[in-house]
C-alpha cells in the first residue's frame, strides 16, 4: 500500500435480511459515524465483528434491533476499499453518548448452521487425510478453502468414523495433522503449518507502519495504517528502517544487529475503526515463515 492509498477513510455497510437492506456509504452526503472491531483469528475460530452505528432514526433503529439479521461491513481508503466483515448479527444494543444514540451490533461470521453442524460418517480405506478433513470441513455448509500440501499425510489404510460435532472434529483433525482453520465471511479455510498464500506485504513506514514492531519468540505483532486485503495466511515482509523495537515479554534481549526484519506469515488480523475519531488501522499478528527471518531473540531468564 502506497502513501497515496492512506488517504480519505472510506466505508459501506450494509444490514438487513432477506426482505430488505439498509445501507450507509461514506462516500455521500454527510457520513454517519461508524466504529467497529472485526477479528479475525485462524485458531479454529470464526471471525466476530462489533460495529456501532450512530445517529440513526428510531424506524431504522427498531429495524436493527429487532428485523434485520445479517450484516456486511467494507472499509478502508477511498482508493482501497473492500470487504472485512460479512456474517450474521447476534444481539444488538441500543445506548445514548451525550444526545446522540447509537446501536451496536454484535455479530460473527457464521450461523446457526455452523454452531449446530455435526459430523456422523465413515470412510472407508484407504482415504487420504485430506479427503476427511475437507469433507468435515464442508458439514459447515460453507465453501471450503484447503492451502498447502497435504498429499504428503499417510494414507488411512483403515478408513475413519467419526460421530461429534463438526467444530470438536476439525479440532481434532488439525491437531492430528498440523492445521490452521477458519471461518471467515460464510468460508471455511484450512491452512497447513508454514503453508501461506502467494500475497506478500511490504510493511514499512513508507506503507504505513504505525509505530515500531512488537517482537515476540516466534513472531511479531505490528500495526498498520487500515489495509482490508490483508488476510491471516498471506505473507509480510517486516521492513523497519530504525532499531527501535518492543518486546512483550521482559525477559527477551534481542542482538543489536537484527531489528525484526524478515518474512512472516500472518496468522491473525484485526481492524479497528473510528470513522470521526482516531483509530483506522489494522492490527498483524506475524509467525515465522517457514523458519526464515532476521529477528534474533534469546530468553535471559
Amino acid at each position: 500500500m502506497s502513501d497515496t492509498d492512506i488517504w480519505r477513510r472510506a466505508y459501506f455497510l450494509e444490514v438487513g435480511n432477506d426482505g430488505e437492506v439498509f445501507k450507509l456509504d461514506s462516500s455521500f452526503g454527510d457520513p454517519a459515524r461508524i466504529t467497529f472491531n472485526v477479528s479475525i483469528g485462524a485458531d479454529g475460530l470464526t471471525a466476530i465483528a462489533q460495529i456501532t452505528v450512530y445517529g440513526l432514526g428510531p424506524e431504522t433503529r427498531d429495524k436493527l434491533y429487532q428485523v434485520y439479521d445479517r450484516v456486511k461491513l467494507s472499509a478502508g481508503y477511498e482508493n482501497n476499499i473492500a470487504l472485512i466483515f460479512d456474517g450474521t448479527i447476534g444481539t444488538v444494543s441500543v445506548g445514548k453518548q451525550g444526545a446522540e444514540s447509537f446501536v451496536t451490533m454484535y455479530c460473527r461470521s457464521s450461523g446457526k448452521e455452523y454452531e449446530e453442524a455435526r459430523v456422523n460418517r465413515t470412510w472407508g480405506g484407504p482415504t487420504r487425510p485430506e479427503q476427511v478433513i475437507r469433507d468435515v470441513a464442508g458439514t459447515f455448509g460453507y465453501q471450503v478453502e484447503m492451502i498447502g500440501d497435504f498429499s504428503d499425510l499417510p494414507t488411512l489404510i483403515h478408513g475413519e468414523t467419526i460421530s461429534m460435532s463438526s467444530r470438536q472434529a476439525m479440532r481434532n483433525l488439525a491437531e492430528r495433522y498440523g492445521f490452521h482453520w477458519m471461518v471467515k465471511n460464510y468460508q471455511t479455510v484450512v491452512c497447513k503449518y508454514d503453508a501461506y498464500l502467494p500475497e506478500l506485504w511490504h510493511i514499512s513506514a513508507d506503507t504505513g507502519m504505525v509505530g515500531s514492531p512488537q517482537v515476540r519468540e516466534r513472531g511479531v505483532d505490528v500495526l498498520v495504517k487500515m489495509n482490508p486485503r490483508i488476510n491471516p495466511f498471506d505473507r509480510m515482509l517486516l521492513q523497519n528502517a530504525t532499531s527501535e523495537l518492543t518486546f512483550n515479554n521482559p525477559n527477551i534481549a534481542y542482538f543489536p544487529d537484527t531489528i525484526g526484519t524478515g518474512e512472516y506469515g500472518i496468522l491473525s488480523v484485526t481492524h479497528v475503526g473510528d470513522y470521526y475519531g482516531d483509530s483506522w488501522d489494522t492490527f498483524i499478528e506475524g509467525w515465522l515463515y517457514g523458519g526464515r527471518s532476521g529477528v534474533a531473540v534469546s530468553r535471559t531468564g
